[in-house]
């Protein structure tokens, strides 16, 4: 089942400290059978039980846990196996203490998709029995005793039915007759699991371990397995065994008087006075030789038994795993529901101290500030700000005749991101949903650019592209919906419903698949700018007529004679091409772009379709430049082409001072739209930088103080198998109350109040200036905000294991 070979495991690692607590550890273990590691305190058992477990790492080595291979380590996968596969017996129980026995059980049932009430009743009533705990589900765990709660840590370990069960010194603290009680258990349980267990209990380990591995300084020492030939001598308290007493007996007066004694003082006189009034009976007991006196009743935990200790101790008591098994299993559930989150955090808030409050406080004063903030910079901005749907990073060059090569190596200047090919906005095709009788394609106008300059912090909708995909802007995207409304295009929704059309053969209104290839719109992103995003070699086979690159094919695309062109002018033809006569294979095929060469013929298969590309033919992309470049001289004896810039001012610069013709469609209109000056709005935006500071410290303390009176709690999640991402959830839902109850009301309050304020002025005056835009990003922006700081000391405490 479980397999370390060579695991070493540092505390304090390549620090002057450092600590090597797992030497060299080899061992394995099988699917089932008890397993006791032995060793002192500091030997180094706990932590290689934690590295057993995945909730500590070990830093060289390999552990294998049954289909896991595991060479560093992988909190995710870690907290689904302990999730599922593990069960943990702690030393410290690891208990929530505020909720009840059941609820500690149901919660790790419920973790493992048990949701049915009557399930999650029987099994928790089987497993309570078994650790002899019945009828005390409803009892807090804070109002039982240590052994009590670690009879409860037994129960849940158990409960989720899991292949290994890890005990951490789990009778440490109990007396001998719960010890036996759940050693018998865990005896039990090897029957079928596999149980290793951690103790420093010779006496223990010898009489119920089958292996027996001993630890000392961080190393395996001895590894053998276990001949039981010692009787178990452990003190059980709660249990008086009557045969090994000397016994007396006296009748008196309807009153059996029975004596046990294991005292040797003859001169220790008992005096006992029987009052019996009103069916209850009353006793006073004086003696000259004990100093505690206990009285025993149907309550007491004590138990006396009419038998001798030497026959006392029986082991393997039974566990039928069986009983755990529910007739109805869901997917498992997180650990952490958003209910639970929410009940949580309330009753934090509802908790918190004088100095808690006065943060909260200082949030809602933060949404005051960043309220008016808001409203002064919207209408600071309100109809003056630059608007343009111009390419900000397109420059536009125009140079006399010039060499291909002499124009590429205008990449290798500083600045100059990509030479592209094209000067002027291109008509690509949409295809959307065929609405009615209506199925021509629909025409976008936009800068196509390469994908890799696409700035992914823009992304509004949907995603960024792993493959072919496009990305357009929300001018672009906003265009779309106002002029093909008709179409059924009302959001953007719609739009990433469709995609573009690389018409191959036949007519635009021709809807068979063969005739054409689809390039889906993946994502809507606001760049302020008329353009649509795409990998170059798509670029280029969209506006090279009839000629694209064979990359866009993927996998799709199929040589079945020939070559790749491998020189300028030549072509690779569709199996289909109308250029094919009587099965005759054409040496050389003229086009609008020039003439070409034949160097083979492709197939296009996909889904099992073969697509008729009559019309398309397949060339590489340094050639597909090459077309266009040529191509634009046959019309022209200049060329005029853009270059992708970072930097366009600098580089217009240096282009013109090399002799080129360069200028910006959008520096042009900036310089005509620019009417204000940012130093107007200083003091404005000092203000908002000022709220959104104090609203990050604010909340990164308040999540703090909260963390730092959670720690046991997390830790217990964590050791049951809640995931990083579960945690951060709790804390999110927190985030969301505190900033709720603060920020957000201090910043509606406010900005309710500046509207009403503004509106019952009769002298038209606009200070400020709000709209669903405005206090939509706003509150948006505060929560993202506390979010993000109120986050950085829980992913803090995350990073450790």
């Amino acid at each position: 089942m479980i397999k370390l070979i060579n695991v070493n495991k540092y505390f304090f690692k390549n620090k002057a400290n450092q600590n090597q607590v797992c030497k060299n550890i080899n061992l394995e273990f099988e699917e089932k059978g008890f397993v006791v590691i032995l060793g002192s305190s500091g030997s180094g058992k706990t932590t290689l039980l934690n590295v057993l477990s995945g909730m500590d790492k070990f830093d060289d080595g390999t552990l294998i846990f049954k289909e896991e291979k595991f060479e560093k380590y992988n909190s995710k996968k870690w907290d689904t196996i302990r999730n599922c596969k593990i069960g943990y017996i702690f030393q410290n129980y690891n208990l929530f203490k505020e909720q009840t026995v059941y609820q500690n059980i149901e919660l790790v049932l419920k973790m493992n998709g048990v949701i049915l009430k009557e399930e999650i009743d029987r099994i928790v009533d089987y497993l309570l029995e078994s650790v002899g705990m019945k009828d005390y589900e409803n009892r807090l765990v804070k109002q039982l005793s240590g052994g009590q709660q670690q009879r409860i840590g037994f129960a849940r370990a158990l409960s989720k039915n899991p292949d290994l069960i890890l005990a951490d010194e789990p009778t440490g603290n109990l007396d001998g007759k719960t010890t036996i009680e759940l050693m018998d258990i865990l005896k039990s349980i090897s029957n079928e699991k596999l149980v290793i267990m951690v103790t420093h209990e010779q006496a223990l380990a010898e009489f119920y371990a089958d292996r027996i591995i001993e630890v000392e300084n961080g190393r395996v020492v001895s590894d053998k397995e276990n001949i039981k030939s010692k009787k178990l001598s452990i003190t059980q308290e709660q249990i008086i065994y009557l045969k090994d007493y000397e016994k007396n007996g006296t009748n008196l007066d309807n009153i059996g008087i029975t004596k046990y004694s294991d005292s040797v003082d003859v001169n220790k006189q008992i005096k006992i006075d029987v009052i019996d009034k009103q069916d209850t009976i009353y006793l006073k007991v004086r003696t000259n030789g004990s100093k505690r006196i206990k009285y025993i009743d149907t309550d007491s935990e004590i138990e006396l038994l009419n038998e001798s200790s030497k026959n006392a101790v029986k082991i393997n008591k039974p566990f039928n795993f069986k009983s755990l098994s529910p007739s109805d299993v869901s997917e498992k559930r997180s650990v952490i529901t958003i209910s639970d989150s929410f009940k949580l955090a309330l009753r934090k808030v509802n908790v918190l101290s004088y100095g808690g409050k006065m943060l909260f406080l200082v949030l809602a004063l933060v949404g005051v500030i960043i309220s008016i903030s808001s409203g002064l910079l919207a209408e600071t901005y309100r109809d003056e700000n630059v608007i343009t749907d111009e390419s900000r990073n397109y420059i536009n060059v125009v140079t006399p005749k010039i060499d291909y090569e002499d124009i590429l190596a205008l990449e290798d200047l500083d600045g100059v991101e990509q030479v592209m090919f094209i000067n002027e906005e291109f008509d690509f095709l949409m295809s959307s949903n065929k609405y009615y009788s209506i199925s021509n394609s629909i025409k976008v106008n936009a800068y196509p650019i390469d994908i890799k300059f696409l700035d992914e912090s823009k992304l509004i909708v949907g995603d960024i592209p792993s493959g072919y995909g496009i990305v357009i802007d929300k001018i672009v995207a906003d265009k779309i919906i106002e002029d093909n409304s008709y179409r059924g295009i009302n959001s953007y929704s719609d739009i990433l419903n469709s995609s573009f059309k690389l018409q191959t053969s036949g007519s635009d209104t021709d809807m068979s698949l063969d005739n054409s290839i689809q390039f889906p719109i993946t994502g809507i992103v606001n760049d302020n700018s008329k353009s649509v995003w795409m990998a170059e070699e798509l670029i280029y086979s969209f506006i090279t007529p009839l000629i694209v690159d064979y990359h866009i094919f993927e996998d799709n695309f199929t040589i079945t004679s020939g070559e790749l062109p491998s020189t300028y002018r030549e072509l690779i033809i569709n199996t289909n091409s109308h250029y094919i006569y009587n099965g005759e294979l054409p040496s050389l095929i003229g086009m609008t772009t020039g003439e070409y060469t034949v160097s083979g013929l492709f197939k296009y298969i996909k889904d099992d379709q073969e697509y008729l590309f009559s019309n398309t033919n397949v060339t590489t992309l340094e050639f597909l430049k090459h077309d266009l470049f040529g191509w634009a001289y046959y019309y022209d004896n200049e060329f005029n082409f853009f270059i992708y810039s970072n930097d366009i001012e600098e580089t217009i610069y240096m282009l013109n001072d090399m002799g080129y013709e360069a200028s910006s469609y959008y520096l042009s209109e900036v310089e005509r739209s620019r009417i204000f000056k940012i130093e107007e709005n200083a003091n404005i935006f000092v203000l908002s930088i000022g709220g959104i500071v104090i609203s990050a410290i604010s909340m990164f303390f308040i999540m703090r103080s909260s963390l730092i009176s959670r720690v046991y709690e997390v830790s217990i999640y964590r050791s049951l198998g809640a995931s990083k991402r579960e945690i951060r959830k709790m804390f999110i839902v927190e985030i969301f109350i505190t900033t709720s109850l603060s920020s957000i009301i201090g910043f509606i309050a406010m900005s309710l109040l500046l509207i009403q304020v503004q509106s019952s002025v009769d002298i038209n005056i606009n200070i400020v200036h709000f709209t669903f835009a405005t206090l939509s990003m706003g509150i948006i922006g505060l929560y993202l905000l506390n979010i993000i700081f109120g986050l950085i000391p829980i992913n803090i405490l995350l990073s450790k294991t």
